[in-house]
């Protein structure tokens, strides 16, 4: 479906309406496969390269006696999968799924493989360990951006990976400030001019041609990729290896030794919870992560002479501010962009988003923040619209929470900062092994377990974002750090700068 979109001062959008209106009837009369290609445009692009529709693996269909369980086929839980395979092919690896393989976030989310992670530096300090180890969590986040390429290469995984870094653009004085103070906050914890550096103006508009820039802070920890034939590459990478991938199979229930089924169940030494935003499917799981709503839009193949005025030829991963906005550039010359959306990010009970375009309010806006960094782009088309969730809990910052007493374990909660930090959780927290150097060097190093949200807490963190809300912390959902807080009160406690890799709670 192809919309030319103008700007609202201009004129309305058109023809969004009836589209939504015939996707919204299609779901009450849809067929029994999935339309996988509706679930982003990354998943169309799948189908596309597969020519025609992704067949869905096979069901489980009875009880089953194995070494490990994964419930969930994002990518914690395929990290996890890989990485035990490929370090013991003995080991008997199970990965169950709801849906299909790469159907919740994983398979729609922005494509900026950045070395981030929710959670300030304090935060991450008074979870064990103090500066030191805030740093090596840190650290570990910049390697797993790093090791994400190094998998992609070692499986063959045509994703279109690209390390080109990140630029965050500023574009007034104040963005600007925070800025330059972060980064003189980076050389006090040790952080180096590889790790971040400050653009001016010219050096900015070299890169990409942002109207209205007045500096960026720019770092090379973060890739480019496209995340759908990034989740379905690893599922096909598990299977070589020896795992097992069963998909429409959803766990209703976990215990200690076996995850339950509608169909059958599965006995294992380990359990692991992977579900995400999905995790109150699962019985007595409703109030351990919420899922918060966002959306995305792709536009259509850019000209030459558009691709010649963007200047972006770095594809380097894009963040603003004022609304919050991540943008990619991608290898197929489109531009990708999604962040905060204008609407509560909350369904009643916990309910996911439909899998249907992202409403035309939504993505008016995102049209109108699109034109606003990109003036020449004005009139272009948008390609796809969709929507999807993250996971978030209370504090706001994720966890991993393994137990080789019991056998169960669980990761998750990654505030829509999800492609490095589960590559580290898969590598180091979520796998059942008691070595000291994996519990080291992950996020489970101060054995911290999130406290159980609830929907009011998560909306009102979520409203506070657009708001500046009163004297709260502003908690970092989206995708990434570095936002600024304009119209909000300075914490008794607070600094006008984040870090790199990790962003305030």
């Amino acid at each position: 479906m192809q919309e030319q979109l103008t700007t609202a001062r201009r004129k309305p959008l058109r023809g969004i309406s009836g589209w939504a209106h015939v996707v919204r009837h299609d779901r009450y009369c849809r067929r029994k496969t999935m339309n996988k290609s509706a679930l982003s445009h990354w998943w169309q692009q799948v189908e596309l390269r597969n020519g025609g529709p992704i067949t869905d693996r096979p069901a489980l269909d009875g009880d089953r006696d194995v070494d490990v369980v994964i419930v969930g086929a994002g990518y914690t839980g395929l990290w996890t999968a890989l990485e035990l395979l490929t370090e013991d092919p003995s080991l008997q690896v199970m990965v169950l799924e709801a849906k299909v393989a790469g159907y919740g976030a994983s398979g729609r989310n922005g494509g900026a493989v950045i070395a981030r992670i929710s959670g300030s530096r304090e935060f991450w300090a008074k979870r064990g360990g103090g500066r030191e180890a805030a740093i090596r969590v840190e650290r570990a986040v910049q390697q797993a951006a790093a090791e994400v390429g190094k998998v992609v290469e070692r499986e063959s995984i045509d994703c279109g990976y690209a390390q080109n870094g990140v630029v965050i653009v500023s574009r007034n004085d104040l963005e600007a400030r925070r800025l330059k103070a972060g980064i003189e906050e980076d050389r006090k914890f040790g952080f180096g001019p590889e790790d971040s550096r400050y653009l001016e103006r010219q050096e900015v508009l070299e890169r990409i041609n942002i109207a209205g820039a007045l500096g960026a802070r720019f770092s090379a920890h973060c890739a480019s990729v496209d995340g759908g034939r990034l989740v379905r590459g690893l599922a096909e990478a598990v299977e070589r290896h020896g795992g097992v991938v069963y998909e429409n199979s959803p766990v209703t229930r976990i215990e200690q030794g076996k995850a339950v089924t509608a169909h059958g169940t599965v006995r294992a030494r380990f359990v692991i919870r992977a579900t995400e935003a999905y995790t109150k499917s699962i019985d007595g799981q409703r109030r351990q992560i919420i899922p918060v709503h966002t959306s995305m839009l792709a536009t259509e193949v850019l000209s030459e002479d558009q691709i010649a005025q963007l200047r972006w030829s770095s594809h380097s991963a894009l963040l603003a501010e004022h609304p919050f906005l991540h943008l990619q550039f991608t290898s197929d010359n489109r531009i990708a962009i999604g962040g905060d959306d204008p609407r509560v990010p909350y369904r009643w009970r916990s309910a996911p988003n439909a899998d249907e375009p992202a409403s035309p309010h939504v993505t008016q806006h995102y049209y109108q923040q699109l034109i606003k960094l990109f003036p020449f782009l004005d009139g272009g088309g948008i390609a796809h619209s969709w929507q999807g969730v993250f996971g978030a809990s209370r504090n706001w910052a994720p966890s991993a929470v393994p137990d080789r007493n019991t056998g169960l374990g669980w990761a998750g909660a990654y505030v829509g900062e999800g492609l490095a930090p589960s590559n580290l959780v898969g590598r180091h927290d979520a796998r059942p092994d008691p070595r000291p150097e994996h519990r080291a060097h992950g996020l489970a190093a101060g054995q911290h377990e999130a406290p159980q949200v609830g929907a009011r807490a998560a909306v009102l963190h979520r409203c506070r974002r657009h708001l500046g809300g009163p004297g709260g912390r502003r908690p970092q959902g989206g995708a990434y750090q570095q936002r600024s807080r304009a119209r909000r009160p300075l914490q008794p406690h607070g600094r006008l700068h984040r870090s790199p890799g990790l962003t305030r709670r």
